[in-house]
């Protein structure tokens, strides 16, 4: 089963290798009310770029972009930038490519919001800040600190003011807020409860969506009173106060058996169908009951236990068996006409990985289970046809995401527990339509 949401966190590089080229965003202001104008005697946001390697950078090869759908929005000017030299790029929406006055085509907001450092040519994200930047004060800048003439890339600060074009030795204002805690655990349930929800940090205001959408300073409920959790439902939350750093998006997900077993074949708010063109041998071994007039038809439900010819209980008891996965993303990484990973599962390649959480769940509790944050494509042969309408999926465990790997023993005490990226629904690769059992082969031995 798949649950949505959109993780938060600030992505920067690791350590710096000697002789190369790194190009990162130092610094970031995000309103007008300082003293360092442009050409035109105008206050700006704006973008701090650093060359923290050994070599000259080529700035034209890369991009800056406030549009995760749009990683190739504003390419910087062609100009070298040297090692240990700064740029100033302001975000003023004047689109002027100088190399040493530049603007980009967009403005940044100081309540914060998605800003990413793209390598061109692969679409390949260099550094990004998901959802978005740390609210801060008008006059106040965030980004990172210099310590022994090198930049820190592990912890985003807030400044009390701007040093454009200079290391960031400034006092840093707040530190972050404490993390959300939560009075019931991620797990399997079969009666309502009530989830309370705190922070340690005083004044801090909680954040909270249901709906799949990513919480922040902007979106969401506030919370105030516990939360009612009756059905199958994943809860996101995060904290947030002015002059500090906000949470991480936590997300835990609440599974009723009996919910799953009758889950709707339509459930409101969500697409039945979507368009695609599909290869007529495709569309002919998927069957009629895979597409209609209106395209690929979307299905959630369950078979009923009538058509599985057992009783309800034992069919809910069997989701009971073994451990699950949860993956939660923003429901448009799945769904949009355009960028959805389901929709148009033929994309390859980097610029078709989506961002989500995952958690393990044991019902019986006889693992621990965990929670990371990863990436997700699409991954088959013949099951990548959009006629399809069931995908095998690839998790990648990349930094930019937190942790650089899945540390887990996800086959006890065979294999390896320490993984860069798993496959999901390994038997999809030729498509669940075939029936050849050469093609259902998961482990032969030789």
């Amino acid at each position: 089963m798949i649950f949505y949401r959109i993780l938060v966190a600030a992505f920067c590089v690791g350590a710096f290798p000697a002789l190369r080229a790194e190009l990162l965003v130092s610094e970031v202001m995000p309103g007008t009310e300082h003293d360092y104008v442009d050409e035109d005697g105008v206050s700006n946001d704006w973008i701090e770029l650093y060359n923290a390697g050994d070599s000259e950078v080529e700035l034209g090869l890369f991009s800056l972009t406030d549009d995760p759908q749009n990683l190739t929005k504003w390419q910087l000017p062609e100009a070298q930038l040297k090692p240990g030299e700064f740029l100033v790029v302001f975000a003023s929406g004047k689109d002027r490519r100088n190399a040493s006055v530049p603007h980009t085509n967009f403005k940044l907001k100081s309540e914060g919001e998605y800003l990413a450092l793209v390598l061109m040519e692969e679409k390949k994200v260099r550094q990004e800040f998901l959802p978005a930047l740390p609210s801060v004060a008008k006059s106040r800048s965030c980004g990172y600190l210099f310590r022994g003439g090198r930049m820190v890339a592990d912890q985003l600060t807030i400044f009390s003011r701007g040093t454009p074009g200079a290391r960031n030795d400034a006092p840093s204002v707040q530190p972050r807020v404490k993390d959300t805690k939560f009075s019931v655990d991620r797990g399997f349930y079969q009666t309502p409860f009530e989830v309370e929800i705190s922070s340690a940090t005083e004044g801090a205001e909680i954040r909270y969506t249901l709906d799949g959408t990513p919480p922040s300073s902007r979106n969401g409920l506030i919370y105030k009173d516990p939360i009612p959790i009756e059905s199958t439902s994943v809860l996101r939350v995060m904290a947030w106060k002015e002059e500090h750093l906000s949470t991480d998006i936590d997300t835990v997900s609440y599974i009723f058996p009996s919910h799953v077993a009758k889950q709707p074949a339509r459930p409101e708010g969500w697409p039945t169908h979507y368009e695609a063109k599909l290869n007529p041998f495709f569309a002919r071994m998927a069957g009629k009951d895979a597409t209609d007039e209106n395209g690929v038809i979307v299905k959630y439900a369950m078979a009923s236990s009538e058509n599985l010819g057992v009783e309800q209980e034992e069919l809910e008891k069997s989701l009971l068996a073994l451990p699950s996965i949860s993956i939660v993303t923003d429901r448009s990484h799945f769904f949009d006409s355009k960028r959805g990973i389901h929709v148009k599962p033929e994309g390859r390649g980097r610029q078709w990985e989506r961002p989500v959480s995952v958690e393990l769940i044991d019902p019986e509790g006889r693992e621990p289970g965990f929670q990371i944050d990863a990436g997700i494509r699409v991954r088959g042969g013949h099951s990548r046809s959009a006629a399809c309408q069931k995908h095998g999926y690839r998790l990648y465990f990349r930094k930019e995401y937190g942790a650089g790997e899945l540390d887990y023993p996800l086959f006890g005490d065979e294999g390896v527990s320490r993984f860069d990226d798993i496959d999901l629904r390994t038997a999809q690769n030729y498509s669940y339509h075939y029936s050849d059992s050469s093609h259902h082969t998961l482990v032969r031995d030789v």
